[in-house]
């Protein structure tokens, strides 16, 4: 009933104004031919929306019907004709345009006037009735010159306007020139303004109607007009109100009342309205209005389902609602709108399938009630109706009942015999395709599924068995991955049904696997049947047919089976079929796992194949073969044994072989295990594991180590068995000690002996002995310079070598050997070494039959902490030559430094020596000569350096005066390298002072016993100075002596003077001090006060009683 449902094709395109072009002689003149093609020709879209059509002067155009003056006694024979839109879009024009040939400055004007006139008429006159413009445009040759410019030019345009009877608006002039196309839009845009004038008069034309009409009478008159007005806004390109006027014309169709006579063209119509609707709303971007739009009008037409006897008529309407609004969805998705997973086109294709689908079956269900005879004959009619959705055999009528009965039943059965006739598959096939595609673009794989198998059941009701194989065995992997069983076995059965029917050996094997499989979900019965087939091929028989095959096809698929079998018993070269078992749940399940999770090099490798059916009837193989990674070992794993299994019994078959010593350090893998059922020179089965086991007996997390490992092979259980594919295959375990003696800490800058044992326990002796020593520090980054040395303590700082190693050369059995390991560390941290020892050894004969030794590589590794620490603090004090701290010194005197050493380690050392490395500017007058000093934890030495200081004046300067050098050593070692720490002496400021001043006196005083104190101030400069001296009295003593002078020192001179100073009490008293100044300008950037050169310790003495 597809005639019932398409939508015409003048509804589908976008309405444009219709505007001819007339008098063009397109054939024989080649301006006019280039002016029509200006208009009709590759029209971009950015031009204004007219559909220009050439028609000669004299074409007649549909004649005007006579207008109504009252609707009181009209009755309406339907809503809407079926010839009205293509008229008002392909026959009807808003305007005329007459082209003709004539210059402003043309001899015989008057003729041509006349002729153009007539011309003019002639077209009025085929237009009698009606409303539409007529324009004329004049060809010229010549460039019209400005406006005003041309007097004649005006004249004859009025005159012409006169003649013809137009307004000056529609007379134009075309100069056809170079710049033709421009002034071909420059018209269409005038001509666009014409075709607008018209269609809004004929709007307002049929708006002014519905003064005439009434309810009772009129209904369909009123959906009819709001029709006709949003027409004719869409050709006048206003959309909005052609929205307004087609929801009109919707509300209206609600308000017809509806019976059996009626509804088709009802819901024909209300169908049409409800396209525009959607369609314009979509345009306007407006999506949730059309949406709304579509659910409403469903809702209220998807129950009226009559007449029940061609409610396949109903579903049939239906289907096409969902698909046209499925495909304004999916255009506007494609314009720029964002559907999401839970409303996009999809599910309205999915609705329209299902529609299709209930179609297909209803009219199934009414072909075989069908009582009354068709009469094809009233369906003479059917493509040419007058007005859309009315039955040919009645049109115009408009009545509740129909009036001939038993025209109606036969009409009814004669519709029911043509839609049988309708292949319903090809329907519903590209609804469920643009379905899957759409669930395919917003991801929703599940449902996706589902609709691929209503694909497949329609494929297989059309008989197109290939692709519904191809389809069904696409879903089943998923379903199988979901755990879906009822589903896969659902699945399975149809498409067991399709590989049966296309004779597909290997298709059906694989799938008659899996439907008598543990998780398949069909009977016993359905079981048993299928494993007897799987027989029967293997036997070379053909199999028997499935249920739901018709009797027909099942005599032709039998045919088709006994050849195929003969063929390939008679080509046994070609007879082998090979199905890959590992993606799918047969009733065979298989399983390999090694008896360990690693082998040693003079170790026997142990793999086990565990197998188990769950097949109705027994099950017999004839050969077993597993493929590794590494193909020499394929030829040890292969087993011709022939061996049956029932319904729940196991098979455990343990291979044993030895390794190559190529693929120690490697891992062994279990690629494929290949189980054969049957025998030339009938068909070769060949069930394939890949990795040796089904995806879903593997772990989940791809670990072959997730279950323990039987202890006892010789009674192992299928269920508790892991599987476990993959095995690594080690060295041959090294029977040698590996003992490290050394005393921890380590020190900074020591070189640390490690003493390396190797002890031997072969039963031969160990060649190409070889220790290697890799050292590192335990933080990554932090950059720490650490040295690595065998046998000698070496380091440069040039080349740090953090990984050494040294042949040791051969050990015999049950000897020993030692290697001293050093290392250097010039940072404190932690630090691992890593000591690996490698050798080769003969052993037994680890790979063929051949019994003898041959030599393994072993390998021993060991990884050490060790912690380094600092061993001394080294601490720098200045003093003068009587022991106190100073901070500066003067150029040309002597001071000491003093070095103090202390132990921070936690054992004891031995301090070797301690030396000054000055700069040439000072010099070591004497020093404390201490060596060998034992320190224990925070015991302290001393070292004492007597320096003279730099000669030459130096400015308040701070110079660089050297570094310290520390040579120590472990106590409890002697046969290393000395140890040698050097650390920087703090930059020494030396200052320059132009006198010396120098004080004498006792050591000791005694109490009321006179004291005498000499000053000796000495003039270290080139000339004469003034000296202000100045003492200052203090409350341990009385003193007699000049308290105040100013004295002149000549150059390089001295000047001397005492005090007697009487103690007044015993203890360590502060004497008078001495302050001198330097009046003279010449020294003050030095200091105006020299009481700074005067040390504390000149002014305090020691008095006894």
């Amino acid at each position: 009933m597809s005639w019932a449902n398409e939508l015409p094709e003048e509804l589908l395109i976008r309405p444009v104004g219709l505007v001819i072009l007339a008098n063009l002689d397109i054939a024989n003149n080649s301006i006019h031919k280039s002016i029509w093609e200006s208009f009709s020709s590759n029209r971009r879209p950015d031009r204004v929306a007219l559909h220009f059509k050439h028609f000669d002067t004299e074409h007649v155009y549909p004649k005007c019907k006579s207008k109504r003056a009252s609707y009181e006694w009209y009755i309406p024979k339907g809503i809407v004709k079926r010839q009205w839109m293509k008229k008002h879009l392909e026959l009807v024009p808003s305007l005329v345009v007459i082209f003709f040939d004539l210059d402003w400055d043309e001899v015989m004007w008057k003729e041509k006037q006349i002729a153009c006139s007539s011309k003019v008429e002639t077209i009025r006159n085929s237009l009698t009735g009606r409303t539409t413009k007529v324009a004329v445009v004049l060809i010229q040759k010549n460039a019209p010159l400005p406006p005003g410019d041309d007097v004649v030019a005006a004249d004859r345009a009025a005159a012409l306007c006169n003649a013809c009877e137009l307004s000056s608006k529609s007379l134009f002039v075309l100069p056809h020139s170079d710049q033709l196309l421009g002034y071909t839009i420059r018209l269409e845009n005038a001509f666009y303004e014409l075709s607008q004038s018209y269609y809004h008069s004929q709007a307002r034309k049929v708006k002014s109607h519905k003064e005439l009409l009434n309810k009772t009478n009129h209904q369909l008159l009123f959906v009819r007009h709001q029709f006709k007005i949003a027409f004719y806004n869409e050709l006048k390109q206003d959309s909005t109100n052609s929205l307004k006027h087609y929801k009109q014309a919707y509300i209206n169709i609600l308000d017809v009342r509806i019976h059996d006579t009626n509804v088709l063209e009802v819901k024909t119509i209300a169908g049409f309205i409800n396209y525009k609707i959607c369609l314009l709303s979509f345009h306007l971007g407006a999506p949730l209005d059309a949406i709304q739009q579509f659910r409403k009008h469903v809702d209220f037409y998807k129950s009226l389902v009559c007449p029940v006897a061609v409610d396949f008529e109903h579903s049939a309407w239906m289907s096409r609602q969902f698909q046209i609004f499925g495909d304004l969805f999916d255009d506007a998705t494609k314009n720029g709108l964002a559907a999401i997973q839970t409303q996009h086109p999809g599910f309205y294709y999915q609705q329209a399938a299902n529609h299709a689908i209930t179609r297909k079956k209803r009219a199934l269900e009414r072909g075989k009630a069908q009582i009354d005879k068709p009469n094809m004959n009233l369906l003479d009619k059917l493509k040419s109706l007058d007005y859309y959705g009315q039955r040919p055999w009645r049109q115009g009528h408009q009545s509740i009942e129909p009036p001939d009965a038993t025209k109606e039943r036969e009409g009814m059965a004669s519709l029911l015999e043509v839609e049988k006739s309708e292949d319903h598959s090809r329907l519903i096939i590209p609804l469920l395709s643009s379905a899957v595609a759409q669930f395919k673009k917003y991801r929703s794989s599940r449902m996706k599924r589902f609709l691929m198998v209503q694909m497949g059941e329609e494929y297989l009701y059309v008989k197109d068995y290939d692709k519904a194989l191809a389809l069904l065995s696409r879903v089943t992997w998923e379903y199988r991955n979901e755990r879906w069983w009822n589903l896969l076995t659902s699945v399975l059965t149809q498409a067991l049904c399709s590989a049966f029917m296309t004779f597909r050996v290997q298709d059906y094997l694989s799938l008659a696997f899996e439907y008598i499989g543990k998780v398949s979900c069909c009977s016993n019965d359905d079981k048993t049947r299928v494993h007897h087939n799987i027989n029967n091929i293997l036997s070379g028989k053909p199999p028997n047919p499935e249920p739901n095959i018709s009797e027909e096809d099942a005599l032709k698929a039998k045919e088709g089976w006994l050849k195929l079998v003969q063929q390939d018993t008679e080509q046994s070269s070609n007879n082998e079929v090979s199905v890959q078992m590992h993606n799918l749940m047969t009733f065979i399940e298989l399983k390999t796992c090694f008896t360990k999770k690693s082998f040693k090099g003079d170790e026997e490798v142990g793999l086990a194949i565990l197998l188990q059916t769950f097949a109705p009837l027994p099950v017999k193989f004839t050969s077993l073969a597993v493929s590794f990674n590494h193909e020499e070992y394929n030829t040890n794993c292969q087993s011709d044994e022939n061996f049956e299994l029932k319904c729940g019994e196991q098979y455990v078959k343990i291979f044993h072989f030895h390794t190559l010593l190529k693929h120690v350090n490697n891992t062994l893998q279990v690629m494929d295990v290949k189980l054969t059922m049957g025998s030339s020179p009938n068909i070769i089965l060949n069930l394939s594991w890949i990795n040796g086991a089904s995806l879903f007996l593997l772990p989940l997390d791809n670990s072959p180590f997730g279950a323990p490992l039987p202890t006892n092979w010789d009674n192992v259980n299928f269920e508790s068995t892991p599987c476990m594919n993959v095995c690594s295959l080690k060295r041959r375990e090294a029977k040698v000690e590996f003992k490290i003696d050394h005393q921890t800490p380590c020190l900074v800058n020591e070189f640390y002996p490690l003493d390396v044992s190797i002890i031997s326990n072969e039963s031969e002796a160990m060649c190409d002995v070889k220790l290697s020593a890799v050292v590192k520090e335990v933080q990554e980054g932090s950059n720490l310079v650490t040295n690595i040395s065998i046998g000698k303590a070496e380091f440069s700082e040039s080349n740090v070598i953090r990984r050494v190693s040294q042949d040791v050369g051969t050990i015999d059995m049950n000897n020993k050997k030692t290697v001293r390991v050093f290392i250097k560390c010039l940072q404190k941290g932690k630090r691992n070494v890593t000591l690996k020892l490698a050798y080769s050894v003969k052993a037994n004969q680890v790979h063929g039959s051949n019994e003898g030794k041959c030599l393994h590589d072993c390998h021993l590794e060991k990884v050490i902490d060790i912690d380094v620490h600092d061993a001394i603090k080294t601490e720098f004090t200045l003093m003068d030559i009587n022991m106190r701290n100073i901070n500066e010194i003067e150029s040309n005197e002597d001071f000491l430094i003093l070095i103090n050493v202390e132990n921070i380690a936690s054992f004891p050392i031995c301090l070797v020596k301690a030396n000054l490395n000055l700069r040439e500017n000072f010099e070591i007058l004497e020093d404390s000569n201490q060596e060998n000093t034992q320190l224990i934890h925070k015991g302290k030495a001393s070292f004492l350096f007597l320096i003279s200081a730099p000669k030459q004046p130096f400015l308040n300067s701070n110079l660089d005066s050297g570094e310290i050098v520390v040579l120590w050593r472990r106590a409890s070692t002697d046969d290393v390298p000395l140890v040698t720490n050097t650390k920087s002496l703090p930059p020494i400021k030396v200052i320059k002072s132009p006198i010396l001043i120098d004080m004498k006196t006792e050591d000791l005083g005694y109490e009321y016993v006179p004291l005498p104190i000499t000053y000796e101030i000495q003039n270290r400069t080139e000339s004469i100075i003034q000296v202000n001296m100045n003492i200052r009295p203090s409350e341990g003593f009385i003193f007699t002596g000049p308290k105040q002078k100013l004295v002149r020192i000549l150059a390089r001179g001295a000047f001397s003077f005492q005090l007697i100073c009487i103690p007044l009490y015993s203890g360590n008293l502060l004497s008078p001090q001495l302050q001198v100044e330097l009046p003279s300008s010449k020294f003050t950037s030095t200091s105006h006060h020299l009481v700074s050169i005067l040390p504390k310790a000149l002014h305090e003495n020691s008095v006894s009683e």
